[in-house]
Parts: C-alpha cells; structure tokens; sequence
C-alpha cells in the first residue's frame, strides 16, 4: 500500500541510528480535512465499518453500498 501526497503544504525526512538500528520516518502535514478523507477511505477499503461503529453490510455508506 502507497500514500501519496501531492504538493504537501510541509513535510520532512528523518534517519537516525537508535542501537546500531537505521531509523527512517516521514512527516507530513496533512489538513483534517485530507486527513478524514483518507482514513475514511482506509476504513472502506479494508472493510472495517464494524470497527468503528458504522455500517458493516450494503448499508448507506458501506463500501458494499451500490449508491456511494
């Protein structure tokens, strides 16, 4: 699975070496707007609904909902 992020307002790139271990991380900054679309469509598309509490079978707003 990719993330992509085009034209992010901010981000940066870190590698460290913690106990003879390389460490990389990427930090972006996401509005909360991007950011619900994303987890919403994270939520969707690995079918999770019941997780959180919404709609697990063709209900409005399922990934299985043939009107979303």
């Amino acid at each position: 699975m990719f993330l992509e992020l085009p034209d992010p307002a901010e981000f940066s790139v870190h590698k460290e070496i913690f106990q003879g271990h390389s460490i990389e991380s990427i930090t972006i900054q996401i509005p909360k707007e991007v950011m619900d679309d994303i987890a919403i469509a994270w939520i969707k598309r690995r079918k999770l609904q019941g997780a959180v509490g919404g709609p697990v079978g063709a209900e409005w707003g399922s990934p299985d909902c043939p009107y979303d």
